[in-house]
């Protein structure tokens, strides 16, 4: 059953009533509730896409695949000054630079409030292009 709940495009109720298949009536007697099977799935996939730990540190900041990525599959981590203490890290997708280079205003936000905990500073850029 944990073989079967990595795989994502089954929902959990579908990876549940996939398991009985193929399995005896006496085997069937004895798998756990349908309860503690969703469990199960549930845990599995967690662990398989859970987020990581949280650093202490920017050196010991490591980013999965997955977070570099948009769901789309495009490249999202654009920039990476590398594991050091005064880290600068890029997020963004080339079609939004793309866009912003053909708009003809820029507007920026630096906050200190809302970065997230190992970062001292997080800048939002906006663009916005005049209808012709």
């Amino acid at each position: 059953m944990k073989e079967v709940a990595q795989q994502l495009e089954l929902s959990t109720q579908g990876v549940v009533a996939e398991v009985p298949r193929g399995l005896s009536l006496a085997s069937t007697a004895q798998l756990p509730s349908v309860s503690s099977l969703k469990k199960t799935v549930q845990r599995v996939r967690n662990e398989l896409r859970g987020a990581p730990a949280n650093p202490r540190n920017l050196i010991e900041l490591v980013l999965p695949e997955n977070y570099k990525r948009t769901t789309d599959g495009e490249l999202f981590l654009l920039f990476d000054s590398g594991p050091e203490e005064q880290r600068i890290l890029l997020f963004s997708t080339q079609r939004n630079l793309s866009f912003m280079e053909q708009c003809d205003h820029w507007y920026a936000d630096g906050t200190f409030k809302s970065a997230p905990p190992l970062f001292s500073q997080i800048h939002i850029y906006n663009s916005w292009s005049a209808v012709q």
